[in-house]
């Protein structure tokens, strides 16, 4: 997720530090002491989805110490405390709760330590609320894996992995309901729990699960909850709620994608600020998410809401950014033949990728120093064995320039790749061979056919299980 345990625990230290307390003076007065801090500025700020911006400066009484005295506590909930970590970064900032009656607190915070969480003295709700963050997130990361599996394996098992999955993130957030009952923090989490499906019967079929899963989410999963609503997009919860809605139940394909952010853009209507801000959440997002083909969902919005100016907010040259990046995930939309391209052997020798003889060509852009990519190949080397009769071959294309191009060659023997392996360069980047894959991180993976379709890509790494999957119904049912 965008948003690290690690930001929300900083913005939570920072906010419940600025809350003023109710001592002699009325109010709330809030303070805190960040470690290893030399800034002079520090801010009680307010979030929006995952922004935060600064409102009111808080008052340096020491080094590293600051205080902030508020007359009242403020309505909403949530609010962050925004700092710079170092003179001119980029300004940082960590989500706190400011519950009316119990704002008079201090915290404790390390900047050189920014993945431990804060220490929160007199501020029980904090504590809670950390606490509860840390574990949906391993929760929802458990959940996401399972449902991931899923979607590749369509069996009984994984289906009843997922459900089991999702029943120990429900039992937990009822659990802690339960435990902190009638408490601010409580009443932020039960605004948007996760809801689940009914499971299904033992003689349920995965597919007809899936689909049932599917209208059952997008039917019952935004009931009742009023996401145009400011008071919504002030939490750092409702991010990861909303994602749940928009990516992580969706069925594996563009188009389920698609559905679900136009019911999310129709429902931010009232809102234009939350809609411009979710439609460039998606796109960041999207433009990187090429499992299970998600990018091409950012083709659509692009044509839809970017060209067309249905929203407003884009500068004429972040339009043609966005509509640039769409064409280049086209040219290599599953389905469509590979762009033609030129590289080199290490003799010098050109090879035309159309030219090449295969019935199946698993295409891999690498790095020498990637450490994915040496995680990627014995997986490679692996599924090669076993497909290599059915006409599957392997090429590696190495993004070192010319100067280094003898580390290309080198991998042959460091990662003991078999003979009949082709590696193939372009120190002088001829081709645009990254333009034309849109290759901008390593490594990228292509699956061809015998008359160079693209039968798979992977932005990134892929796991085993998924190219088990991949090879198996694209060349397995066929050899």
């Amino acid at each position: 997720m965008e948003h690290s345990i690690a930001k929300f625990w900083t913005t939570t230290a920072l906010l419940w530090a600025l809350l003023p307390s109710a001592g002699a003076q009325s109010g709330c007065l809030i303070r805190v002491e960040m470690d290893n801090f030399t800034a002079d500025s520090l801010w009680l700020g307010e979030t929006f989805g995952r922004r935060a911006v600064p409102k009111q400066p808080m008052f340096k009484i020491g080094d590293g110490v600051f205080e902030l005295r508020l007359a009242n506590a403020p309505q909403e909930l949530c609010h962050a405390i925004v700092y710079e970590p170092s003179p001119g970064a980029k300004k940082a900032y960590f989500t706190v709760l400011i519950p009316a009656g119990k704002c008079d607190f201090q915290v404790k915070f390390d900047v050189k330590s920014p993945n431990q969480p804060p220490v929160f003295i007199n501020s029980s709700e904090n504590e809670a609320f950390l606490k509860y963050s840390g574990q949906v997130e391993t929760l929802l990361k458990t959940r996401d894996d399972r449902n991931n599996d899923f979607r590749l394996q369509q069996d009984k098992i994984s289906l009843l992995a997922l459900e089991q999955a999702e029943k120990a993130l429900v039992d937990y957030q009822n659990g802690f309901l339960r435990e902190h009952p009638q408490s601010a923090v409580a009443h932020l989490v039960e605004q948007w729990l996760f809801k689940t499906p009914p499971v299904q019967a033992g003689n349920t079929t995965p597919g007809d699960a899936a689909v049932f899963r599917q209208n059952w989410f997008r039917e019952h999963f935004l009931e009742g909850v009023d996401i145009a609503s400011e008071s919504f997009w002030r939490s750092t919860l409702a991010i990861d709620w909303l994602d749940v809605f928009t990516f992580k139940i969706a069925m594996p394909s563009p188009d389920s994608v698609r559905w679900h952010t136009d019911e999310v853009f129709r429902r931010l209507q009232p809102n234009p600020d939350a809609q411009h801000y979710y439609l460039n959440y998606m796109l960041n997002s999207l433009e990187k998410m090429s499992r299970f083909n998600y990018d091409e969902a950012f083709i659509y919005l692009v044509d839809k809401y970017v060209k067309t100016e249905i929203t407003e907010g884009y500068s004429k040259a972040t339009r043609a950014e966005k509509i640039e990046t769409a064409e280049k995930i086209e040219r290599i939309r599953v389905g469509k033949p590979a762009p033609e391209v030129t590289l080199f052997t290490e003799e010098g020798s050109s090879v035309e990728l159309s030219k090449i003889e295969a019935d199946y060509l698993f295409l891999m852009f690498f790095q020498t120093d990637c450490s994915y990519c040496k995680k990627e190949v014995p997986i490679v080397k692996r599924l090669f064995e076993k497909y290599q009769r059915q006409g599957l071959k392997v090429v590696l294309v190495c993004g070192k320039p010319g100067a280094d191009l003898a580390d290309c060659f080198e991998y042959r023997e460091k990662m003991s790749l078999p003979n009949d392996w082709a590696i193939l360069v372009d120190g002088k980047n001829k081709s645009k061979f990254r333009t034309l894959f849109n290759v901008d991180g390593y490594p990228r993976l292509f699956l061809l056919d015998r008359n160079k379709t693209i039968l798979y890509r992977r932005g990134g790494s892929a796991s085993e299980a998924e190219l088990e999957i991949v090879f198996g119904k694209a060349i397995g049912t066929k050899g």
